[in-house]
């Protein structure tokens, strides 16, 4: 098969079920994949849809790889990624080779946090006061008001993001970053107490075609101290002040980033009767988001996406399901595994309607502290409410925790 074809889409970065929607919408979709992410793709897959590269991340690498195949970004049709730290990769590709992709002041935007809130602060949106620290121990001479958060400027899943509540946090926090200065520049924002909802949808030419509001079981910061990942969708007619809350925001954030057309997950904090912009990303949300939101409104976000990469109309909104949907991350303490529930065994406890496992064999079981996309296994819980599904979710974490049997890494 040739390697040219006038609609073919590059996919930066592997993301199975991303080049399956766009296969559904009738593309062909070649991948430039980092040569450790080869695992993940299937067998089936054919070797002429992969450029295999060092680091997908890097649109020099990409670029070089696409050389040695004969290609430049200006044989595809589009260019898009599902991948949080090669949005912006993508992006330039696009505009390097005149084709559909995302704007790359809309990938930046999306990516720094610092110029992401300016930008929304400016458009009259409440949203975290921030400002920049080159080093971590820069914090020790001149302390914002505690509690206050320092996390990467462009990070994702929590990694490396720490909420300070005392000095001596912050001092051993400076400590652990030692000679490396901490990685800097580093975001420091306030501290916004309040729940935090995740909000996710699909935009096309301005315009919201879907969105759907969760909230979080425990905040994602909480991470750090043992709190589960996951989140309950909430039912748009038994929320329906805060699901107007929420296109609002996230009308005018999206219309602050200059996102006009694609996918989105955005967080906000509910504090006071109002919603507080956190982040927002432009790509599917992480967890069992996708999965979740098949089951509580029967959509594919990713399909959605595809359908407006191709031009083809918007699905019509299917009424959403009468029961609430949530997802959690079942986690075991870091180690080996000796022994994980079965996949059927899971899959029958209460509220459970799908999961999976993520780790088999003698793998190492991560750190859940480290970030919020380390999970043994997962699953998709439904309920009569927000609070049942959030008692089904809880559960089930526990009696995976206690019936996984482990054994130390040095064991």
């Amino acid at each position: 098969m040739s390697r040219r074809a006038p609609n073919d889409v590059l996919m930066v970065g592997w993301h199975f079920k991303a080049v399956d929607a766009l296969r559904q919408a009738g593309r062909r979709t070649i991948s430039a994949v980092s040569s450790a992410e080869l695992y993940r793709v299937p067998a089936h897959v054919p070797r002429t849809d992969l450029v295999i590269v060092p680091d997908s991340n890097r649109a020099e690498d990409v670029l070089a790889g696409l050389a040695r195949e004969g290609l430049a970004p200006s044989d595809f049709a589009a260019i898009h990624t599902m991948r949080e730290f090669a949005l912006v990769t993508a992006s330039l590709l696009a505009a390097h080779g005149d084709t559909q992709g995302l704007p790359v002041d809309t990938a930046v935007a999306l990516r720094d946090k610092y110029v992401q809130k300016k930008l929304v602060r400016d458009a009259g949106l409440p949203t975290a006061a921030c400002h920049l620290v080159d080093h971590l121990a820069d914090l020790l001479g001149d302390t914002p008001p505690l509690p206050f958060v320092v996390k990467p400027l462009a990070g994702a899943g929590a990694f490396n993001t720490h909420a300070v509540r005392t000095r001596a946090q912050l001092e051993a926090l400076t400590a652990a970053s030692g000679g490396s200065q901490g990685q800097g520049p580093w975001l420091v924002e306030e501290f916004i107490d309040g729940r935090e909802l995740h909000i996710d949808g699909i935009v096309r030419e301005g315009v919201l075609t879907f969105l759907a509001v969760s909230r979080y079981l425990n905040n994602v910061i909480d991470i750090k101290t043992g709190g589960l990942v996951g989140s309950v969708t909430l039912h748009p007619h038994t929320e329906a002040a805060c699901y107007q809350q929420a296109r609002s925001l996230t009308q005018h954030a999206l219309a602050a980033l200059r996102l006009s057309d694609g996918i989105f997950h955005l967080e906000a904090f509910q504090r006071g009767g109002e919603l507080v912009f956190s982040e927002c990303a432009g790509r599917i949300g992480g967890g069992v988001v996708q999965d979740t939101l098949i089951h509580a409104f029967g959509t594919d976000l990713l399909a959605e996406w595809a359908r407006g990469i191709t031009g083809q109309p918007s699905t019509p909104a299917a009424q959403p399901h009468p029961h609430n949907h949530g997802w959690v991350h079942l986690q075991a303490e870091a180690g080996r595994p000796v022994r994980l529930p079965s996949l059927d065994a899971l899959e029958r406890q209460p509220g459970c309607v799908a999961a999976g496992l993520d780790l088999k064999g003698s793998r190492v079981i991560p750190d859940p502290a480290v970030s919020s996309n380390q999970r043994v296994a997962w699953a998709v819980l439904a309920g009569d409410s927000e609070q049942h599904v959030a008692h089904n979710a809880q559960n089930l974490a526990a009696w995976f925790h206690d019936t996984a049997l482990l054994a130390t890494v040095d064991a």
